[in-house]
């Protein structure tokens, strides 16, 4: 989008032109860089929802695992008799 008004001053860096008033993108990724770096630590907002659904489907797959194995026996137990 053009601005209206003054010429903003431009900044030469390298090969790059930058507007004088905007970040440059270098000091942008540095800083985004040490953000994350520094919340690496942190527990995301779903990691206590992911581990809840995650013991969910376990539970469910054992019940499953389970319910075929009693299956099974009594198919078993049916043939050997």
């Amino acid at each position: 989008m053009r601005r209206s008004g003054p010429e903003v001053p431009k900044q030469r860096d390298g090969d790059h032109v930058y507007d004088a008033d905007r970040v440059q993108p270098a000091r942008h990724a540095v800083s985004s860089l040490l953000f994350f770096a520094e919340n690496l630590g942190d527990p995301r907002p779903t990691d206590r929802l992911r581990k809840v659904a995650a013991s969910q489907v376990i539970s469910l797959l054992q019940w499953v695992e389970n319910k075929n194995a009693r299956k099974r026996t009594e198919e078993a137990r049916k043939k050997g008799s």
